[in-house]
């Protein structure tokens, strides 16, 4: 699978997991965090970005929600704003509410 898609699939995981309802798959986020800044790593290795052309190919209404779901990841692992922003996505978007967002689920 080419690695534009693969992160972005990864990165709606990592939402999900973490918005679950599921203890268990709330459990998920950390092996998430880790699998999205791996493969992030990677795609700047190799030059990897989402530009107009991969934009282009997947559908605008996904794109614009990866970027969302990214600047969650950013506002949640600042670490990892370098790699999103070589990847293409700038943490400039994130706003009070995102970071309120990116904020953890209350564990029931």
């Amino acid at each position: 699978m080419p690695l534009v898609p693969l992160i972005l699939l990864k990165l709606q995981a990592w939402m999900d997991h973490r918005l679950s309802t599921k203890y268990w798959e709330r459990g998920k986020e950390e092996v998430d965090y880790t699998d999205v800044k791996a493969i992030l790593t990677i795609a700047n290795q190799k030059g990897v970005k989402l530009d107009q052309r991969s934009r282009n190919r997947l559908s605008s209404d996904f794109v614009e929600a990866s970027e969302m779901r990214a600047r969650q990841f950013m506002a949640r692992y600042s670490d990892t704003r370098s790699l999103w922003t070589a990847f293409g996505i700038s943490s400039a978007g994130t706003s009070l509410i995102d970071a309120f967002r990116s904020l953890s689920v209350t564990q029931g």
